[in-house]
C-alpha cells in the first residue's frame, strides 16, 4: 500500500496490472473552520491595562482579603 501512494510506482503498478489504490484523505466530521485574523497583541494590551489586577487599590484589597481567608484556616 505504501508504495502505492507514490506516483512515481504507478506505471509499475500499471504493467503488472494492478489496480492502484490510494488512500482517501478524511476531513472532521464538521468540517474545518478557518480563524479570521485576530488582532491578539491589541486585545493582550487592552487586558493588560483594563483588567482588574492593573488596579493598585485593587491588589491591595484582594492582597487583604487573601491573608484574612489564610488566618482563618
Amino acid at each position: 500500500m505504501k508504495e502505492m501512494q507514490d506516483p512515481n510506482n504507478h506505471e509499475r503498478f500499471n504493467k503488472l496490472r494492478v489496480p492502484i489504490r490510494l488512500n482517501k484523505r478524511t476531513y472532521p466530521y464538521f468540517g474545518v473552520v478557518r480563524c479570521p485574523k485576530y488582532p491578539f497583541l491589541e486585545k493582550q494590551n487592552d487586558i493588560l491595562h483594563e483588567h482588574w489586577c492593573s488596579d493598585a487599590n485593587m491588589c491591595k484589597m484582594t492582597e487583604i482579603f487573601t491573608n484574612k481567608y489564610i488566618d482563618e484556616f
